[in-house]
C-alpha cells in the first residue's frame, strides 16, 4: 500500500521506536490490521490502481472483446462472512467472492455472449457487465504474510483470480 503517512500515529511510534533501537537491537510489534493503511495519504488511490490494472490485465489475457464493468468491493472479515453465509451457506470468511453476471459455457468464450445473454450488456454504455468481486482487505494482510509477499500482490492476486471466475 506504499509508506504510510508520516501524520499516521502507529507509523509515528514505530519510527520512534526504530531511531531509539541499538544497532544490533531487536523489536517486536503488534499491530492490528489495517494499523498503518488508511484512506489517506494515497493508499486508497494505490489500491485502485492494483485493482484496475490487474482488471485490464485479466480482460487482455482472456482476449475479452468488449468494454467491459466490474464492481471491486473491499471489505472486512466480518462482511465478508455475512456474504459468504447469505449466498453460499458458508458461516466464516473468506478471501474473496466473485459474483459473475453471466455464466460461460467455455470459461473465456465471448464468442456468442451476445445472442445467448444479451441482458448482460449495460443498456446505455453497451459495456459487459461481468459481475462483482468482493475482497477481504482483513485476508489481504493476513495471507501477504503467510506467504511472504506484499498485500499488493495478494490484493492482485485475489483480483486476478476472481476475474477468472468473471469469465
Amino acid at each position: 500500500y506504499g509508506i504510510p503517512p508520516a501524520s499516521n500515529a502507529n507509523y509515528a511510534w514505530i519510527q520512534h521506536m526504530i531511531h531509539h533501537l541499538a544497532p544490533n537491537g531487536k523489536i517486536g510489534l503488534v499491530l492490528a490490521n489495517g494499523a498503518l493503511s488508511s484512506q489517506s495519504g494515497g493508499e486508497g488511490e494505490i489500491r485502485k490502481k492494483i485493482i484496475e490494472e490487474t482488471v485490464t490485465g485479466a480482460l487482455d489475457h482472456e482476449d475479452c472483446p468488449y468494454e467491459c464493468q466490474v464492481t471491486v468491493t473491499l471489505t472486512d472479515d466480518e462482511e465478508i462472512r455475512k456474504m459468504n453465509l447469505l449466498y453460499r451457506g458458508i458461516d466464516q470468511a473468506t478471501d474473496v467472492l466473485s459474483f459473475p453476471a453471466a455464466l460461460y459455457p467455455v470459461p473465456g468464450d465471448f464468442s456468442d455472449i451476445e445472442e445467448r445473454d444479451p441482458y448482460v450488456f449495460h443498456p446505455e454504455t453497451g459495456e459487459l457487465m461481468l459481475g462483482d468481486i468482493v475482497v477481504s482487505m482483513d485476508h489481504v494482510l493476513s495471507q501477504a504474510q503467510e506467504y511472504g509477499h506484499s498485500p499488493k500482490r495478494e490484493l492482485a492476486f485475489l483480483v486476478a483470480h476472481s476475474m477468472l471466475h468473471l469469465m
